[in-house]
């Protein structure tokens, strides 16, 4: 997990990205206790860590990130538009979930990506909507703390979590 950490270069890219791997998988170790779901494990501290650094991403950036999503969703050649620390946060992205989904095909026949993809573009239009909260020094009304159900990134976990368990 360490290696892949520093492997993505991120830290040295995004300064301002939390930089705690192994808080990450502690989190998947209490979700995911058998010995044998190790791979499983590793997956979801990936899409832990994936989530905080989308967050970071999208409250510096704004909507920049979000054309990755919304234009031509998860077109990689999207990409080459934007900012560098942009285009590696994305490509780590692209990468682990086209990972995950590839190794779920394997073990299971079904391809996840098109329900990974549409979750993560659902996360990071709520991350959207939080930022531009902050840019303007909005302060969100009761109603619109809703918001907060999507971007504390449950909805992903849980889904990236069946799918990696799925049939064990």
């Amino acid at each position: 997990m360490y290696k892949w950490w520093k492997d993505l270069g991120l830290v040295q890219d995004l300064k301002l990205t939390r930089n705690q791997p192994l808080i990450r998988y502690v989190g998947s170790m209490a979700s995911l206790a058998n010995p044998t779901l190790s791979q499983q494990r590793i997956d979801l501290t990936k899409t832990i860590a994936l989530i905080y650094i989308i967050d970071d991403v999208l409250i510096s950036t704004g909507p920049s990130m979000n054309l990755l999503f919304s234009q031509k969703p998860w077109d990689i050649s999207v990409v080459e538009k934007l900012p560098y620390y942009v285009k590696s946060s994305f490509k780590a992205l692209y990468d682990t979930t086209n990972e995950i989904a590839l190794r779920v095909y394997e073990k299971h026949g079904f391809n996840p990506i098109k329900s990974l993809r549409k979750l993560w573009a659902t996360l990071c239009d709520a991350f959207l909507v939080e930022a531009k909260w902050f840019a303007s020094g909005h302060i969100p009304k009761s109603e619109e703390l809703k918001n907060g159900l999507i971007t504390i990134g449950v909805q992903v976990l849980l889904v990236h979590m069946f799918f990696s368990t799925w049939g064990w």
